[in-house]
């Protein structure tokens, strides 16, 4: 509404159904109901062995819900993923919306196996024959060695293009996120062995083999066979190596991975270089992708039938977006926003500084918000610490998510890139209960998940959201787990690069099991260090209030003891 609120009517509307209220945790895992021995049907026992297995509890009930037991939404994910290897279907979603064991079950349904989609079959109207030999030319192989062509996802277009204020010409100018890690090698990996599991990687996922084309009709993505083994870069000095490695930017027609051992002179020493363009990764699909190749090093791969990148990008294409946008456009109604960053008119190429903390990991201390995520706090807190830095009752992010609670048949196992920003608003009213804010915020954060096809960066270029979305902020929280790609069989990481990031402003935390790692990243022209240091001062203030409020506690409450507490404002 004008007035800055949500319209709760209308928005609920429009919200997956209802959650019920969550009673408070009992100080031990298992349930009354579990105690009491209520009878399980033969679906809730199969459900509530994976449950027992994911969540590490010994006793499941009827009653007992999936998030009290310590579920989360990266939990769900892999709950997803455990079930369909089970023969089971169900959704992130669902998850969220029937969370005690006795509502999902209801929700559970046989997997049927669903058709491959046939190799360019996403390219309604389009002439399929040119495209190929379009392709074929500029990646330099025969017609033949094309296995499939479709179109990108926004996202993934985003990566090669910029934002389009920038005026970037991507057949030109470099792209944006070229990513790179060296990690490295323990003596004990047999280096023959090493390198033969991520060739069959390769072989294994067409997104690792696929590269980008530019045509009259567009920017697509062409999937190459490769021929065994793949292509490996040497050398001999790991400086060297990463030095030339970060100046060879990838573009149309080149492969879009890189794989290098360094095997050092002076030393016994060897590196892994893992150099990749983020149009064919994101941080889930990099986690998955080690941990499997991990695995096939000791072992082998995986037999289950592989999902398909393709049925994604099918989805997020051909799915009515009339629902999504009413949507989002319900939920950002109304924001008042101001601007955080200066104006700069001509910025080129960005200057990143960052500023860096580590705080202590928290969690709430009222059992009655056990449903609300350590995410949804960071950022709630995030957005109060803005709004008290520039006044204002709105803050809006552009948060990066996983895209993997889409109903897409074994998105949670895609080795493929599925994330994009999300629009995250947080409406700073004085008078309102921190928990009621916190509550409304996770509840929301559900509520989008049916409409995650449309992200940030397609929605900001409509003409009625533009003013809505013009002062949003980045924020990107990575969840346990994820960034530690290559502990498991003793890769360390001892050098990563990203080449040239296209946002002058970001927050990003990283959650690990005993601490979070806070990152502002910045362009001295766009804001003041001074000024990041104390946003990032009042961000662990407000973070800590949040988790250790009680019931009763405003939100001016909240920010009077920033002040009071906190640096002066810059």
């Amino acid at each position: 509404t004008r007035s800055g609120m949500f319209d709760r009517e209308q928005l609920e509307q429009l919200l997956i159904p209802s959650f019920r209220p969550i009673q408070p945790l009992s100080m031990d895992s298992s349930s009354a109901s579990s105690k009491a021995g209520a009878p399980l049907t033969n679906m809730e026992k199969r459900v509530g062995e994976l449950w027992k297995a994911l969540l590490d509890v010994d006793h499941v009930g009827p009653e007992d819900n999936f998030f009290q037991l310590g579920g989360g939404s990266v939990l769900a994910m892999r709950l997803v993923s455990m079930a369909r290897r089970e023969g089971l279907s169900m959704t992130v979603s669902g998850i969220f919306n029937t969370p005690t064991l006795r509502e999902l079950v209801s929700t559970v349904r046989r997997k049927t196996d669903t058709a491959d989609i046939e190799p360019f079959a996403l390219l309604p109207g389009l002439d399929i024959a040119d495209l190929r030999h379009q392709a074929a030319l500029q990646c330099q192989v025969t017609e033949s060695e094309i296995e499939d062509i479709y179109p990108c996802s926004f996202f993934q277009l985003h990566y090669a293009t910029g934002y389009p204020e920038a005026r970037s010409n991507p057949r030109v100018d470099p792209w944006h996120w070229q990513s790179q890690g060296a990690y490295s090698i323990p003596t004990l990996i047999d280096l023959d062995r090493f390198r033969d599991v991520w060739d069959m990687a390769v072989q294994r996922h067409p997104v690792l083999r696929t590269r980008l084309i530019h045509t009259p009709r567009g920017i697509f993505q062409a999937v190459i066979k490769v021929p065994k083994p793949v292509k490996w870069y040497r050398g001999n000095n790991l400086d060297e190596y990463l030095q030339n490695d970060q100046i060879d930017y990838m573009t149309f027609g080149q492969d879009l991975l890189r794989l290098g051992v360094v095997q050092s002179q002076a030393s016994d020493e060897r590196f892994f270089v893992f150099t990749a363009q983020h149009v064919i990764y994101d941080a889930f699909m990099r986690s998955m992708l080690f941990k499997e190749v991990e695995a096939a090093y000791f072992d082998d791969f995986p037999k289950a039938p592989l999902p398909k990148m393709n049925k994604f990008i099918k989805y997020i294409t051909e799915t009515d977006k009339d629902a999504a946008t009413k949507f989002w456009t319900t939920y950002l109604e109304g924001s008042e926003t101001k601007p955080l960053l200066n104006i700069v008119d001509t910025p080129g190429t960005l200057a990143v500084s960052e500023r860096r903390m580590t705080t202590e990991s928290a969690k709430l201390s009222d059992h009655s918000l056990s449903k609300v995520s350590l995410p949804t706090i960071i950022e709630v807190a995030s957005a109060l610490a803005v709004a008290r830095t520039v006044q204002c009752s709105d803050v809006v992010f552009y948060s990066d998510r996983s895209g993997r609670n889409l109903p897409v048949d074994g998105i949670q196992d895609l080795i493929g890139p599925t994330t994009l920003f999300l629009p995250v608003r947080v409406h700073v009213d004085p008078k309102q209960k921190i928990h009621d804010l916190l509550r409304e915020s996770q509840r929301v954060k559900s509520a989008m998940m049916p409409h995650e096809h449309i992200g940030f960066l397609e929605l900001r270029e409509m003409d009625h959201l533009k003013s809505m979305l013009r002062n949003s902020l980045n924020i990107n929280i990575t969840p346990k787990g994820i960034a530690s790609s290559g502990k498991g069989w003793g890769l360390e990481l001892i050098s990563s690069h990203l080449t040239l990031c296209d946002d002058p402003f970001g927050i990003n935390v990283n959650l690990h099991e005993d601490r979070i790692d806070w990152l502002i990243y910045f362009d001295e022209r766009f804001i003041s260090g001074e000024k990041v240091e104390s946003l990032l001062e009042d961000i662990k203030l407000v973070f800590f209030q949040l988790a250790s409020a009680r019931e009763g506690v405003d939100v001016a409450g909240i920010l009077g003891g920033v002040r009071e507490t906190g640096t002066s404002d810059a």
